[in-house]
């Protein structure tokens, strides 16, 4: 996450890089996205230690501490709005599919902010 990206953007931009660089190199797509893969792992491993990464041909990019708070606020805000939802759920006696869907997002949700945390400096 630089800057921090938001999921959504950061799966089109993978996309996008996996199918233009398969084209330039005639690797089949899957290849392409091990590779790309490994670089995006390695780029997330580095911004947990450094604020700052350069990526040959992209630059650099820098991760903002104040975006980063702002971006887990917004998630924390989020998941007690889940929370609360998910308990008028259980209150009203709605459908287990429901139910499921907020647990899922509450947990997808904990997830995001757990590595957000890791990555804010106090």
């Amino acid at each position: 996450m630089n800057n921090p990206i938001e999921y959504i953007h950061r799966d089109k931009l993978k996309q996008t890089l996996i199918t233009r660089t398969a084209i330039k190199t005639l690797k089949s797509e899957s290849v392409v996205e091990v590779i790309i893969n490994h670089s995006f792992k390695q780029a997330n491993k580095k911004t947990k230690l450094e604020d700052e990464i350069e990526i040959s041909g992209f630059g650099v990019f820098m991760l903002s501490q104040r975006k980063l708070q702002k971006c887990l606020r917004k998630r924390l805000s989020k998941k007690i709005f889940i929370k609360r939802e998910l308990f008028q759920l259980l209150k009203a006696g709605a459908p287990k599919e429901k139910i499921a869907t907020a647990i899922k997002k509450i947990n997808n949700m904990s997830s995001e902010i757990e590595e957000l945390s890791k990555m804010v400096k106090e």
